[in-house]
């Protein structure tokens, strides 16, 4: 039986919810959020350590706003 931990569930749950607010935000301001807001959405299903979700979970938040900045689509 696997062992349920509820700080991992929460930051998933928080995480995911943060992919889908970037998700609809892509709808205006480009690839980079709808990509990394589908990220956010799975990336909870295969990390299973709560250090390496929220590490993971910071760096993907933080992602188009590097890509942005470094490789602007306008």
């Amino acid at each position: 039986m696997p062992d349920f931990d509820l700080t991992l569930i929460f930051f998933s749950i928080l995480f995911s919810s943060i992919g889908f607010v970037y998700y609809a935000h892509g709808k205006e301001n480009g690839i980079y959020f709808r990509i990394t807001g589908i990220l956010l959405f799975l990336f909870p299903y295969v990390v299973d350590k709560l250090w390496q979700m929220v590490i993971l979970g910071v760096f993907l938040m933080a992602l188009p706003f590097i890509l942005n900045h470094f490789l602007p689509l306008d």
